[in-house]
């Protein structure tokens, strides 16, 4: 028995062992030469040999190589899966957005029917305030707007008054209907009324296709019912046009209704 040196940790040991009792390496024997070697090594120190072939590393699968492409008719009927799923999610994406579109048509159309008659309260009430300050009539209506301070209490309920009792000047009658907290309340009204519809009809300018009459229709009616906002909300002009505007916007609107109220 002789002693070598461990090929691992250089230490003596038997050359009988089959394991270096100090480091735990196994031990083999070189078929070439004969030296002890440790069985971690591939090639020999002594001569060289070489004791072990590295395992070559698997190789990952290209996942384009787990397709089977010998036989044409899978991807084809593969492709045709795929067209008609992105065919059918864009066809239910544009029926979605026709549908809620319609629905905001209904509602812009039945919003303005409905604010219409808020603003031409407004603008009549004005009118009438205007108009009965300057020819001198008397009217329930409008006696607390267009009487002198003095005989608005007394008289506001009469249907004949005397000349003398109105305002002077119609521009005061405005000044106390502005003023008037109910006719505020009504202003507000026609405002929110208005900004509403506005917001609305934003949401309308995205026209989905084959609704572009529909549209048109729809944009004709809102012009006429700013018309007739304009007309409640800032009176401007003289009593002529300020009559001619509101019986324009009126007449505008109820032929533009019947035109839009089609497509709802």
């Amino acid at each position: 028995m002789a002693l070598i040196s461990c090929p691992k940790c250089g230490k003596n040991i038997s050359d009988s062992l089959g394991k270096c009792p100090h480091c735990g390496v196994g031990l083999t024997v070189c078929p070439e030469c004969g030296a002890k070697v440790s069985v971690e090594a591939q090639t020999c120190p002594n001569c060289g040999f070489i004791l072990r072939k590295e395992e070559p590393k698997p190789v990952k699968q290209n996942i384009l190589n787990k397709i089977n492409i010998k036989n044409p008719k899978v991807i084809i009927c593969a492709l045709l899966a795929v067209i008609a799923v992105v065919f059918l999610c864009v066809n239910i994406s544009k029926k979605q957005k026709i549908a809620k579109w319609e629905k905001a048509y209904s509602y812009a159309v039945s919003s303005m029917k409905t604010n219409m008659t808020d603003a031409e309260l407004v603008a009549d009430l004005t009118h009438d305030v205007w108009a009965n300050t300057i020819n001198h009539k008397a009217s329930v209506l409008t006696n607390k707007y267009t009487l002198k301070e003095k005989y608005r209490s007394s008289m506001a309920n009469s249907t004949t008054v005397s000349k003398s009792y109105f305002n002077e000047d119609f521009n005061e009658s405005m000044r106390v209907l502005f003023a008037d907290s109910t006719y505020q309340f009504l202003c507000s009204n026609v405002k929110s009324g208005r900004d509403s519809v506005g917001k609305t009809m934003k949401l309308l300018s995205d026209v989905p296709a084959g609704k572009e009459s529909a549209y048109s229709a729809v944009s004709k009616l809102h012009d006429q019912y700013l018309s007739m906002v304009n007309c409640a909300i800032n009176p401007s002009g003289s009593l002529i046009t300020y009559t001619s505007a509101i019986n324009s916007a009126s007449s505008g609107f109820r032929s533009a209704y019947e035109k839009a109220k089609l497509y709802k």
